[in-house]
């Protein structure tokens, strides 16, 4: 296991548990990333106050963060990085205080999309 994933106490791996030990060989998501991604969607509840080329910057960033810590794991795939992304996503802060189940839904997905494209490198999809 990565130095910064031992002891994480509060961390979710791609099993469901929160707290427990890690069981054979999870990802799971560090404490500094699911910061990260916590500030990624407060900043999106922010809305209209926030600069939108700042919450991109910070949404490439984040996604980037996400990947790069998978990567660094053995041999994570990117299946097994969304897998705990999706465990820990309801337990963020600032996603619990996101009121609207869809806007919560639609920030899963356009971080997910961001993820997959960081993870291949390639640009995501200027829509989103």
């Amino acid at each position: 296991m990565h130095p910064s994933h031992e002891g994480a106490a509060n961390a979710a791996t791609i099993d469901g548990a929160v707290g427990a030990a890690p069981t054979a060989s999870p990802y799971v998501l560090s404490d500094d990333v699911r910061d990260a991604v916590n500030r990624w969607v407060a900043m999106q509840a922010a809305g209209s106050r926030t600069d939108a080329v700042a919450a991109r910057a910070l949404q490439q960033a984040t996604a980037a963060r996400l990947c790069a810590e998978a990567r660094h794991m053995d041999a994570v795939r990117v299946e097994r990085l969304l897998i705990a992304l999706h465990q820990c996503w309801p337990q963020l802060p600032a996603v619990r205080d996101e009121r609207v189940p869809e806007r919560r839904q639609e920030l899963l997905e356009r971080l997910v999309a961001a993820c997959i494209a960081a993870f291949y490198e390639r640009a995501p999809d200027p829509a989103r």
